[in-house]
């Protein structure tokens, strides 16, 4: 190895063991139920490594994003390591350090000195924007999809230099990975020609070309979420240039000033040019539209604004849509990468014009020190506060009074605690910001029906689906009120109207089926659970109520390649195990007695 290789080494080790102190918080955290449920703990996905577990997970998207790597790695944990919050959060912070190390690597490719590509690495590993995407298991999807999409950045230049066809094959590999990591990853093509121009290739017709098979990976792949999600934005101008640019600017903002982060921020009302926020977001946005004009000759300058825009444009707003997060802090994570190579150029220049002086390199030295030092306190900070639920939205309240994510989070907590006096207490806060809220509602019924409390539930329940009536969660809880009252009938109507409301959703089906069994009316029951099965053939519970109707009507064939079913998503399950050898056995015996 030569010296200068082995210095690199050397900084770059330094580096991330500074980076793996300040992100040590993040170890000893908890699964938060904020989508934590949805992609880990409770998700029957990741509870199997077999084909078909693998077949599933590449099939079915979570919480209507299609990201199967990330969920294969939960997969692979889940596997390994159970439901032990430890593991999950170490692989975060291992992967971030591999994107700081990737990120050293391409500031070198792209000819920065060592220093200039430390500062570079530094300054993003230790920016307190990013604690969101590394200490929130969920956010695995962050930095996954950001290893593999610096990966193809780093084969697309050795293509470049090489126009090696196995070194752009492996940066289409890498795009591939990325996407199906996250579908942010879309931006790929459009960064690409970013890096063509900063490397003078122009706009031929071969470079045009080569962002085809980019384009036919990735888009694919990205169209199954934007599907799931689809919706035409209402445009009134000029409330939506207004956020437009709010949102724009509000990334920048926080990442220049990072205080006040927040896993929830509020968007400021009235949305009109004289209010006071959208006022500095449009005086920030001339600011940056003239630092482009004055700096157009600054290759580098132009680079950094470029690809903060086009790897961030998909997530600027025209509306407020039904968002729950209209911005948020980890939508910034990779889009960042070019004002962190900006700021480390910058740094490295003026260390350059100061090194000449001793008195200059004493001053440079502590600035700088002040700078890593301000910042990775902050971000040690910020990892405490993602400790779990009640610190992380606690804090949230602290920062956002009015934050209404907040107080659902807060309500949902102390109800999964059965502390149902303090739920009731922050739904009603939440409610009071916005007595609209058709969700908070339905989980305001629900802690009125754990109670006991029925006819305020069903009050509850009533409001949410007046609301939305086709919120189908609100239908099936009061279904649940009305079999705890002895009135199936009624039961029966309720999972009816969610099947009207949401054709798709299986529970309804579920709910549906199962009470038909309990009424002894078996072929309804069977009717309901095969569309239950048909609708989501990953969920062993489903499989698991229709073998015990299978075996009520005494069809034992039936009941054994369900149980059969279940053992292939779930070959741990020694009570199914215990079943289907029961039913096995009965089925000899039964056939050992035919004539």
């Amino acid at each position: 190895m030569s010296g200068s290789r082995r210095s690199d080494v050397l900084f770059l080790v330094l580096i991330l063991l500074i980076v793996v102190r300040i992100f040590l918080p993040c170890l000893s955290a908890e699964f938060l139920v904020w989508d934590d449920e949805q992609h880990v703990w409770g998700n029957p996905l990741i509870q199997t490594l077999s084909p078909l577990s693998l077949k599933m997970i590449f099939s079915t998207p979570v919480l209507k994003t299609y990201i199967p790597l990330t969920i294969l790695s939960f997969a692979l944990e889940y596997h390994f390591f159970h439901l032990n919050p430890f593991f999950y959060h170490l692989d975060n912070v291992l992967l971030h350090l591999v994107v700081v190390a990737l990120i050293y690597i391409l500031a070198r490719r792209l000819n920065f000195n060592s220093l200039t590509a430390g500062l570079t690495a530094i300054f993003f590993g230790i920016h307190p924007m990013h604690v969101e995407s590394v200490a929130w298991v969920t956010e695995r999807k962050d930095v996954l999809y950001s290893v593999f999409y610096l990966a193809s950045i780093l084969f697309y230049l050795s293509y470049i230099q090489t126009k090696s066809w196995a070194k752009f094959s492996l940066s289409l590999l890498m795009g591939l990975l990325s996407i199906l990591a996250k579908p942010m990853a879309l931006s790929l093509p459009v960064v690409l020609f970013l890096f063509d121009w900063l490397y003078d290739r122009g706009l031929p017709r071969r470079v045009l070309l080569e962002k085809i098979p980019f384009v036919l990976i990735l888009a694919p792949m990205a169209w199954i979420t934007y599907s799931l999600n689809a919706r035409v934005p209402e445009i009134h101008f000029p409330q939506s240039l207004t956020l437009w640019i709010w949102t724009c600017t509000f990334y920048l903002w926080k990442f220049f000033f990072p205080t006040d982060l927040s896993p929830a921020y509020n968007l400021p009302h009235p949305i009109t040019w004289s209010h006071g926020p959208f006022l500095w977001s449009g005086l920030a946005f001339v600011f940056f539209l003239g630092a482009a004009w004055y700096f157009r000759r600054q290759r580098w300058f132009i680079f950094a604004l470029a690809y903060y825009f086009l790897s961030i444009f998909f997530l600027l707003r025209l509306d407020e849509g039904k968002d729950a997060n209209l911005v948020a802090d980890r939508f910034m994570y990779l889009p960042s990468l070019g004002l962190c190579l900006l700021i480390g150029l910058s740094l490295a220049r003026l260390w350059d014009r100061v090194d000449k002086h001793r008195i200059g390199q004493v001053a440079g030295i502590l600035v700088l020190a002040f700078i890593v030092a301000g910042l990775g306190l902050t971000t040690w900070r910020q990892c405490h506060y993602w400790k779990d639920d009640l610190t992380l939205w606690t804090y949230a309240l602290h920062s956002f009074p009015t934050a209404r994510m907040a107080y659902n989070n807060l309500g949902g907590y102390y109800s999964r605690k059965d502390d149902y006096e303090r739920a009731l207490f922050f739904y009603h806060e939440s409610l009071r910001l916005n007595a609209y809220d058709y969700q908070t509602l339905n989980d305001m019924g629900l802690v009125y029906f754990n109670q006991g409390r029925y006819e305020e539930a069903l009050q509850a329940f009533d409001r949410s689906t007046a609301l939305n009536p086709g919120f189908g969660l609100a239908y099936i809880n009061r279904g649940a009120v009305y079999i705890q009252q002895n009135h199936y009938d009624w039961a029966i109507a309720e999972f009816t109207r969610c099947m009207e409301a949401m054709p798709d959703f299986y529970a309804a089906y579920v709910n549906r089926g199962n009470l038909y069994a309990v009424m002894g009316k078996y072929t309804e029951a069977l009717q309901d659970l095969n569309k239950a099965v048909e609708l989501r053939s990953n969920d062993p519970l489903i499989y698991l109520q229709r073998a015990r109707v299978y075996t009520i009507i005494k069809d034992f064939e039936k009941a054994k390649t369900d149980y059969a079913k279940i053992l292939q998503l779930d070959p741990k399950n020694k009570a199914v195990r215990n079943f289907y050898n029961q039913i096995e056995a009965l089925l000899r015996k039964k056939k050992a007695l035919s004539p």
